[in-house]
């Protein structure tokens, strides 16, 4: 019983850090198809798996670039010291206005346009106060 409590006890936390207003929001691969809601001057952080030395990369789908301004730019943390590693990518996002709207990235090469991105994320985001 006292197993079970802790397991509900850790989901509640962490279904509160991705859906309440703190300042600082880190969503994973796992929060897909999620709903957060934030403040206007909150940071939305999104940790996701990514290879950057293939040429992909993740970024801000393009009819989503109004709704959301990036912060920084994207961060990569290697798996291993190993040459060409996979590894997480970390963007941060701040909205630019309240309401809502979907936050989708995209994992494509930049310098393939006509190629469909080999994955998506996408949550949606409501900001307000």
């Amino acid at each position: 019983m006292r197993s079970l409590c802790l397991i509900v006890h850790c989901l509640c936390a962490a279904l509160a850090g991705c859906s309440g207003n703190a300042d600082h929001i880190r969503l994973t691969a796992a929060d897909a198809a999620s709903t957060v809601n934030m403040r206007p001057d909150a940071t939305l952080e999104i940790s996701l798996e990514g290879n950057p030395t293939t040429g992909y990369t993740w970024e801000l789908a393009p009819d989503v670039q109004e709704f959301f301004v990036p912060q920084g730019e994207a961060e990569f943390k290697p798996d291993s010291t190993l040459l060409g590693s996979g590894g997480l990518v970390t963007l941060r996002f701040k909205a630019v206005q309240e309401g809502a709207a979907e936050l989708k990235l995209i994992y494509h090469r930049t310098f393939e346009p006509n190629v469909p991105p080999l994955r998506t994320f996408a949550v949606h985001v409501v900001v307000g106060k």
